[in-house]
């Protein structure tokens, strides 16, 4: 009986530890099984960052090339608005030009006219003295003939084959040439007024003509000023442009983007 029960033991015993050993190596077993199950979650973890990295930096060199086309686009409208402005400007500078040399010439003419004037008004200033000193010595000649009694015209009959007569001849004589004179006199004095406001009038004309030309002068010159900053505030914005366009070639280029086959590298961008 008591043999029975040692051997009953030492088999129980056995049994223990094998029971023991199996649940040991069972629970190392699942534990490798965890580790295992956390290693490939980590690594498909990792897999699919990658993944999404590879996304966001295929998203980001997208969008730089459709930045890179609409810079390219806004580059080439610039280039236009600026040889469009180029020309503008140009064509203002030889309007300001013509406009100044109009200006000059009418200024030219304004003095001529003016000299011109004054020396008509001098002139008729002499004509006028000439006509006043014949009307003068027409009055004296008529006072010299009333002496005689004679009315300027014709010598009286009682004075005929005198000294009287003969002295009231020579005054007749000489009042008829004052006559002629003031006459020829007063052909000069006409004309030389018509002649000085002939040349008043050019004067208020060229005047006139001049103040409207120096008023073009200075739009023009104020519209060339102005075509001028435009064309170049342009030419800035197409520097800057131009470099911005070359830093983004630059940062394309070292992703592997051609820009010198831009559809190409394009299409090899949208197949990824």
């Amino acid at each position: 009986m008591a043999r029975t029960f040692q051997v009953s033991f030492k088999i129980n015993g056995a049994l223990d530890g094998s029971l023991q050993a199996a649940l040991q190596a069972a629970a190392n077993a699942m534990r490798g099984l965890g580790n295992a199950a956390r290693q490939a979650s980590a690594a498909a973890q990792a897999s699919k960052s990658g993944l999404a990295g590879m996304a966001a930096g295929l998203n980001q060199l997208q969008q730089a090339a459709a930045k890179f086309r609409e810079l390219k686009k806004a580059l080439a409208e610039t280039q236009r608005g600026m040889a469009e402005a180029q020309t503008n400007a140009d064509k203002m500078a030889r309007k300001f030009r013509e406009d100044s040399k109009a200006v000059e010439r009418l200024r030219s003419d304004l003095k001529a006219y003016k000299n011109i004037r004054n020396q008509k008004e001098g002139d008729l200033n002499a004509a006028r003295e000439n006509l006043a000193y014949l009307r003068r010595q027409r009055g004296e000649l008529y006072a010299q003939a009333k002496a005689f009694g004679s009315n300027g015209k014709k010598i009286p009959r009682e004075l005929l084959g005198t000294r009287q007569g003969e002295q009231l001849a020579q005054v007749l004589k000489q009042l008829s040439a004052n006559t002629q004179a003031i006459d020829e006199a007063r052909t000069k004095f006409r004309a030389a007024r018509d002649d000085v406001n002939l040349f008043a009038q050019k004067v208020r004309e060229a005047e006139r003509a001049l103040k409207s030309q120096e008023q073009a002068a200075r739009q023009s010159g104020r519209g060339f000023e102005d075509a001028k900053a435009k064309a170049q505030a342009l030419k800035e914005s197409l520097r800057q442009q131009q470099e911005a366009l070359q830093r983004l070639r630059t940062a394309l280029g070292s992703q592997g983007f051609s820009t010198s086959s831009f559809a190409a590298s394009e299409r090899q961008l949208a197949a990824e």
